[in-house]
This record gives structure tokens, sequence and C-alpha cells, in this order.
């Protein structure tokens, strides 16, 4: 969802791809070798303010703070102040 939300504002922000264009965040990592089930395989809507929130509640709970420092920094990403 939140990879979603960030290629829905990159492709607001920059319609036109060119030379110049900044390189896209991602939220996936490249090395990471996970194995995703083929029903979990499909199209999501983008995240909004309340898909943020809801992680941010579980990794505060959870005292996971570099899951937090991560999500601070998609949520730049994805443009929610």
């Amino acid at each position: 969802m939140i990879q979603q939300r960030i290629d829905m504002v990159w492709a607001r922000e920059y319609p036109n791809q060119s030379p110049e264009t900044p390189s896209k965040p991602s939220v996936h990592s490249a090395t990471s070798a996970v194995r995703v089930p083929k029903f979990m395989q499909r199209t999501v809507p983008p995240a909004n303010i309340e898909t943020f929130s809801i992680l941010l509640i579980h990794y505060t709970r959870r005292s996971d703070d570099d899951m937090v420092k991560y999500l601070i920094k998609c949520l730049g990403d994805a443009r929610i102040r």
C-alpha cells in the first residue's frame, strides 16, 4: 500500500520522465528473497494517513524504533504531512 502511494505521488509530480528526474523511492528491498504466496500477489489501494497511523501505533507499541524511523521516512516519500 505504501509503495502504491509513493508511485501515485511520483506519477503526479513527475508525469514526464526525463534524465534529470530524481530516482523514485522504493520500500521494497531488492536483497530480501521472501516468497510471497499467490493469493497475496494482487493490486492494493494506495495508503492514506490512516494506514500510516495504524503502522505507527503498531511499531510504537512494539518499541521498534528502527521501523518508526523508516515509516517516517516513507511518510515523507509519500508526501503526507
